[in-house]
């Protein structure tokens, strides 16, 4: 929804049990140990059997997720501020009126490379439609549901639910959509749920306009979704061709969109447990390919479309069969929902690496519910937390009314009290080669460093293993820049041409001007992760980063954190095969200042100031300034950003260098 929907702590608490239907999954437990040394090949197939879902399974029609809007004292429990805020976003949306989408507008991605022109337009559809529908529900009283046939129908009139930068995975390529080729992207799928859950939540109400909404919504999910989902094996979000490629968040994204569609819209019994069997085999071979220690390889920006998407996948099996059998004491999926809280640094920053801005905005409410369903309750109390921090009902503004709802369903669960913000001491996850640590638990004073070693041309990774974030006092001092707005070069061949993608602008060598290996599986090695009392560190072999052109025999790479010193120290011992110029790249959105041949300052906030000292004997620091263009970036960062190198003074061949930042 377009606006912020504000809400009084009491009022939160005040809410209805009633609002979701499925039975509670979860209590809080002590965690287990994993046993196997390898995520779970087969989680979901050896429950969910074809046998199980013909006797468990919700029926066509049964299954009951949420409160239908003809359940008038359900909506009416929610709290009154959050259903004003909810009539009064939809007053202005009807008001909007619904925009075009023409053919032109639709070709400007493959003629100009241009994502956002078309996609602003389909996303504000959706989005309007989501605060006409939920309107209607908290108001009851008919006035918003000519606005919402009008908007059924203009989306069903749509000759592709999906967006332009999809398109080439039909068959014929990218340009204007085949409507005989009907494939399934992540707002293909979105769209099926928004339009599915709609009709669950109005259709009687619907039918008074016209009984033929309804049946043209029925009409197209399943021509759109329902049938290509169950007949095709070649989408690649599948897994299921015979080469697959890596999984990402697309596979629980879509598959949490075609469940939904899938128990809500389909009919025939048959067909639904076996579309039901086929998302189980898929989300398996998503499962498979998670890392055992649980992190999220796309970082904090995408946890919420894989690892949440993939728990409201197996919550609403779970519901639809009345079992909790899946999340039972399930420290895999307990671990992947931890992730988050580890990923936090202060405030709204989480650690950004790859295709990511460092804000985000996470419903709290999401948080609470995903950490309830994973009997994690410090993900739940940070849920709290943030929810308590924003005030408001944060489903807003992406068209997602399945999250929504489920939002407003959590209100009522939400437990009493303040929460507790998610400051973590540290945390070390190996297949991800990520640390994080900060120097005082619980409190964002201080420093807060975070190193990654991941591999490089991993799913909406840049060239930066090896790089590193650094925070003081909550704010940014050396960052990860993030990601422009996609564009058709992304997620392109040419994508390494990009500045933002390029190990240049990331906290990382430059050796004799050359960059890290933009390679699939190129990256750093031997990593040693150290934690002691006062001090944690990563160490790593940067050389493995860079291409045999760089020639480099050893480049061994340790980042630091002294708690009881106070400082980071950064030390980078290396052995070349010639002497040539090298630098060390720092970028950061604080303005450097010189003082004396060996310190830089960086007044990172009226809170502090941090020192930063190097050999002035060997290295010069210099700096370059970057004018922000990109809406994204400037949001994160402000107008300008700087590249701090600190080169060396000749070629040199090996050395050994320490950089030590410290607090004033």
């Amino acid at each position: 929804m377009a606006e912020h929907l504000m809400m009084t702590r009491r009022a939160m608490l005040s809410g209805t049990a009633a609002f979701l239907t499925a039975p509670a999954m979860f209590g809080s437990r002590v965690q287990p140990q994993i046993a196997s040394s390898e995520p779970p090949k087969r989680m979901l197939v050896p429950i969910f059997t074809e046998s199980m879902l013909n006797q468990h399974l919700a029926g066509p029609q049964q299954w009951k997720p949420f409160a239908r809007g003809s359940d008038r004292a359900t909506w009416q429990a929610v709290p009154d501020d959050v259903r004003s805020a909810l009539i009064s976003t939809g007053e202005k949306a009807a008001k909007s009126g619904w925009d075009v989408l023409p053919a032109s507008l639709f070709l400007g991605f493959r003629e100009k490379g241009n994502r956002t022109e078309y996609e602003a337009v389909y996303f504000r559809r959706r989005q309007t439609l989501c605060s006409l529908v939920l309107a209607e529900c908290a108001e009851g009283k008919g006035r918003f549901l000519r606005a919402i046939s009008d908007g059924l129908w203009l989306i069903c009139e749509e000759s592709f639910w999906g967006v332009p930068a999809h398109l080439g995975m039909q068959k014929a390529g990218v340009g204007l959509p085949d409507v005989q080729d009907p494939i399934i992207d992540l707002f293909a799928g979105d769209t099926a749920s928004t339009l599915s859950v709609t009709s669950y939540l109005l259709g009687s109400e619907l039918n008074s306009v016209s009984p033929m909404i309804q049946k043209r919504v029925a009409l197209e999910t399943q021509r759109r979704v329902l049938t290509p989902a169950l007949q095709r094996t070649d989408f690649s979000w599948m897994g299921l061709s015979e080469h697959p490629g890596h999984l990402n968040n697309w596979t629980p994204w879509i598959c949490s969109n075609w469940i939904m569609t899938n128990l809500l819209m389909e009919t025939d019994r048959k067909r639904q447990v076996e579309a039901t069997t086929k998302a189980c085999k898929v989300l398996d071979n998503y499962l498979s390919e998670q890392p055992l220690d649980g992190g999220c390889d796309e970082g904090p920006a995408y946890w919420s479309v894989a690892t949440g998407s993939y728990l409201d996948c197996v919550s609403f099996m779970q519901s639809a069969t009345r079992s909790d059998t899946v999340t039972q004491d399930n420290i895999f999926l307990q671990r992947m929902v931890h992730y988050i809280v580890d990923a936090h640094i202060a405030g709204s920053y989480y650690v950004n690496y790859g295709d990511a801005h460092p804000k985000l905005n996470y419903s709290g409410l999401l948080l609470h519910r995903l950490g309830r369903i994973a009997s994690d309750t410090t993900v739940q109390s940070f849920g709290t937390f943030l929810s308590n921090q924003q005030q408001r009902f944060a489903g807003e503004g992406q068209g997602k009314l399945m999250r929504d709802v489920l939002d407003l369903a959590e209100i009522s669960k939400m437990q009493a009290g303040k929460g507790q913000d998610a400051l973590v001491r540290n945390a070390w996850y190996p297949a991800l080669g990520l640390m994080t640590a900060r120097q005082v638990e619980g409190s964002d004073r201080g420093f807060y460093l975070s190193v990654q070693a991941a591999p490089n041309a991993r799913s909406h990774g840049h060239n930066d293993s090896g790089s590193f974030i650094i925070f003081h006092n909550g704010r940014p001092l050396f960052i990860d820049v993030g990601v422009e707005a996609y564009s058709a070069l992304t997620f392109s061949s040419k994508r390494y041409t990009l500045w933002t993608m390029q190990s240049a602008y990331h906290n990382l060598p430059l050796i004799n001007g050359l960059m890290e290996s933009e390679k699939k599986g190129m990256g750093a090695t031997s990593l040693t992760f150290a934690e002691e009392p006062q001090k944690v560190s990563l160490s790593m072999n940067l050389a493995s980063a860079f291409p045999a052109e760089a020639r480099i025999n050893r480049w061994h790479r340790r980042v630091a954190l002294d708690r009881a010193d106070g400082s980071i120290l950064l030390q980078e011992e290396f052995e070349l095969q010639d002497e040539v110029p090298v630098a060390l790249a720092f970028m950061t959105p604080v303005l450097p200042v010189v003082d004396g041949a060996n310190t830089l300052r960086f007044h990172t906030s009226s809170q502090g100031t941090v020192v930063m000292q190097f050999d002035g004997g060997v290295l010069h620091p210099t700096w370059e300034e970057r004018t922000l263009t990109d809406t994204g970036l400037r949001k994160s960062w402000g107008d300008t950003i700087y590249r701090v190198l600190l080169s060396s003074k000749k070629p040199v061949r090996a050395a050994e260098w320490d950089i030590v930042l410290r607090s004033e």
